[in-house]
């Protein structure tokens, strides 16, 4: 039985719903679980649009500026978190993701104006 073959029948055993629709990278068939839909073979989450105007919500922009919002979110948290901690490794690699994190910002911020 192959891999994929596999994953899928595990995806079944757990109560997961094979949907009519294909991945549209492998054309695997795409499984529902909870609320996520995803491609066992690629092993990511897939969104099916609909029409256009969900698709424009999709968008680019407003995809950089999702990820803007959960970035400020997660330095927020991040903060917070160096600023209760007291042990020096655990600061030395929060301080490097709060970096990561500032320039992936930085980052967005610029292709947000671009």
């Amino acid at each position: 039985m192959s891999e994929d073959i596999k994953k899928m029948a595990e995806l079944l055993k757990k109560r997961a719903t094979m949907l009519s629709e294909a991945c549209p990278n492998c054309g695997s068939p795409l499984f529902k679980i909870g609320d996520e839909i995803r491609c066992p073979k690629c092993d990511k989450r897939v969104i099916i649009v609909k029409d256009e105007e969900e698709a424009a919500k999709l968008s680019e922009p407003n995809l950089l500026k999702v990820a803007e919002d959960v970035l400020l979110q997660k330095l927020g948290t991040l903060t917070e978190e160096i600023r209760r901690e007291t042990d020096t490794e655990t600061l030395h690699q929060k301080g490097e993701l709060l970096l990561i994190w500032i320039e992936a910002l930085e980052r967005v911020r610029k292709a947000s104006k671009a």
